[in-house]
């Protein structure tokens, strides 16, 4: 999976799961941002080192960590630790991590990670894939849906969510459509 596969199969997960209006709002910007840290963190530390693309924040004891966390913030009133593990356990799923346990279940298998395999290239031929690239265009329909039936219908709407986290009011949407 790819980039609008993991923030738009995400962003649905957590509106289904947060509710239409959960107190507190999920912050999907954070949602956001966990169903891309696995690759945000590993990408360029596998690039730099000479290793795969998946290893530390694909990894079980990365996961369970981020969400032992998120509970303990939690416990204090704050939830968006919990929504940034909600997203990573999402891109965990959706890569498929089980196929992988070498790096899932590290350190079970042992200390080392397995030595990058491809190239960039190799990475665009993957579009090729119908699977892939149906994930590509499933996710990034689902991020126009979402965001049009949040009421991010204008540049205005988009930088308030951006820059604070505020999605537009269901009563203020109505207002809009007139």
């Amino acid at each position: 999976m790819y980039v609008l596969a993991h923030l738009g199969i995400a962003s649905l997960l957590a509106r289904l799961t947060g509710g239409r209006n959960p107190r507190p709002p999920v912050d999907f910007r954070i949602v956001l941002l966990g169903s891309m840290i696995a690759d945000l963190i590993d990408k360029p530390v596998g690039f730099a080192l000479g290793i795969s693309g998946r290893a530390l924040a694909h990894t079980g004891v990365f996961a369970v960590g981020l969400t032992l966390l998120a509970v303990g913030v939690q416990m204090r009133g704050r939830n968006g630790l919990l929504w940034l593990a909600f997203g990573h356990w999402t891109h965990l799923l959706l890569d498929g991590m089980w196929e992988d346990p070498a790096v899932l279940l590290y350190p079970g298998f042992g200390w080392a990670f397995p030595p990058a395999t491809a190239t960039v290239f190799d990475l665009l031929l993957r579009f090729q894939d119908p699977f892939v690239l149906g994930g590509e265009i499933v996710g990034g329909l689902l991020l126009v849906t979402l965001g049009y039936s949040s009421g991010l219908r204008s540049w205005a709407a988009f930088k308030r969510f951006v820059i604070a986290g505020e999605l537009p009011s269901r009563t203020n949407n109505r207002m809009h459509d007139r």
